[in-house]
């Protein structure tokens, strides 16, 4: 099929600053290879035919909305057609041109990476909007959800970033990190999705007994050194003492503890809601990984294969 709008955005993975970000924590954010794609084209019916592959080419989702008041009329699932709804609802309010409701269309979205992976199915769509709409991304973004916005930078941009966010305006400064350790570096997959908004807001009830002023302060500290280490040890003494810090935060264990305790080849590090999707580990040399893979954890990415060099 011949279509007239073709958009990709980037995945994300978020290193440093974790729930923090959120308060105006600088973090440090990388962009994936792997995003997703928009597509679409001008039909004459009346609607939106929305179509949503995953990365082997399936129909996760397939729904029909319509093209002036944007409801879902119906479709696969309607749970995901009524936020679908909201977001491009959401859009119009922004997009002068009025886009979606000058004709039919018909929309395909395809994502390079498994629904489970947690790398941003959400944060590429609304950037894939927003470029196709040419309207303002963090304003769509924060019109729609809670969270810090560094998921919608990795979609926009193609380097990695020192993100922070204060009152809904962001502040992204694209860095150059690519660190001479990296080959140390891998990303491993829990084979299960966090939901972000629930940690969000359990989050949000356990700050309220923090200083949040100090805290940020030593997280700031922390990205910093990270961006700049020069060595895989000083890397590492950094993720851990992260993680140490952002366990007694969260008054929970750290990934290590709860299910990797023997590991005796480098660190292992939550990346974004703790619980779930990706990790990074450190390691020695590949066969330092067999400790996961005979754990049954198959899906290990170099750094290189996961992150835009």
């Amino acid at each position: 099929m011949d279509f007239d709008v073709k958009i990709f955005s980037h995945g994300k993975l978020l290193i440093t600053s974790e729930y923090l970000v959120i308060d105006g924590a600088q973090a440090l954010a990388l962009p994936t290879r792997k995003g997703q794609w928009l597509y679409a084209h001008k039909i004459s019916e009346n609607q939106i035919h929305w179509i949503s592959k995953n990365h082997i080419g399936g129909i996760w989702f397939e729904g029909y909305f319509d093209n002036q008041s944007l409801e879902y009329k119906n479709g696969s699932d309607e749970i995901i057609g009524r936020k679908l709804s909201q977001i491009l609802k959401a859009a119009t309010l922004f997009d002068a041109q009025k886009t979606l409701q000058k004709t039919g269309w018909q929309v395909e979205t395809h994502l390079d990476f498994p629904n489970n992976w947690g790398l941003g199915s959400s944060s590429t769509l609304l950037c894939n909007l927003a470029k196709w709409l040419n309207i303002d991304v963090y304003q769509l973004h924060f019109a729609v959800s809670k969270g810090s916005g560094y998921d919608i930078a990795c979609g926009m941009e193609s380097k990695a970033l020192q993100y922070e966010v204060h009152h809904e305006k962001p502040l992204i400064n694209i860095i150059d990190f690519n660190p001479e350790f990296k080959s140390n570096i891998y990303f491993l997959h829990l084979n299960q999705k966090q939901i972000s908004d629930k940690e969000v807001a359990r989050y949000s009830d356990l700050k309220k007994e923090l200083q949040l002023d100090e805290i940020i302060s030593q997280f700031n500290e922390i990205t910093s050194t990270v961006i700049g280490a020069q060595n895989l040890e000083t890397f590492e003494s950094l993720m851990i003492m992260h993680e140490t810090l952002l366990s007694n935060i969260l008054q929970q264990e750290t990934i290590k503890e709860q299910l990797f305790q023997m590991y005796q080849g480098g660190i292992v590090k939550s990346l974004g809601a703790w619980g779930g999707d990706f990790v990074m580990v450190t390691a020695r040399n590949e066969s330092d990984l067999d400790y996961f893979k005979n754990k049954g954890f198959d899906t290990i990415l170099k750094f290189e294969e996961m992150i835009i060099g």
